[in-house]
């Protein structure tokens, strides 16, 4: 298996399709987010155990580290409408301008980095 893998979606429509999905799993995410925060405040603000407030900050966590790890955004610049390449070094998805930037970063250190890019266009049928 090589260490990079980019998806490059060419046609308009299934990138559209794909943008949508990603922003229905985003908002989704971001509604547990925010109904986690507020559990946790009120645990904060009733006083109660230590063990609930840290399960509650458990559980943000992990949805942090889900979100992060997936393929709905970018991990460092968080877009998530632009194709996107798998990095196994890092376990983790960018989108293909920031991997560029971290391979010019990498090439200038005089490491390399090789990508297999897959691309969906046109001939691709729904």
């Amino acid at each position: 298996m090589q260490n990079e893998r980019a998806i490059v979606i060419k046609n308009p429509i299934l990138r559209r399709i794909r943008n949508n999905l990603r922003l229905i799993l985003r908002l989704d995410t971001y509604e547990k987010y925010k109904h986690l925060i507020n559990e946790r405040n009120i645990i904060v603000n009733s006083g109660s155990e230590e063990i609930i407030l840290k399960n509650k900050q458990d559980e943000i966590n992990h949805l942090n580290q889900i979100l992060n790890h997936s393929i709905c955004k970018c991990r460092v610049c968080s877009g998530y409408e632009n194709d996107v390449v798998y990095t196994l070094k890092w376990d983790y998805w960018l989108c293909v301008s920031c991997y560029k930037d971290l391979q010019k970063y990498y090439h200038k250190k005089g490491e390399s980095i090789s990508i297999r890019f897959n691309i969906l266009d046109s001939s691709f049928k729904l």
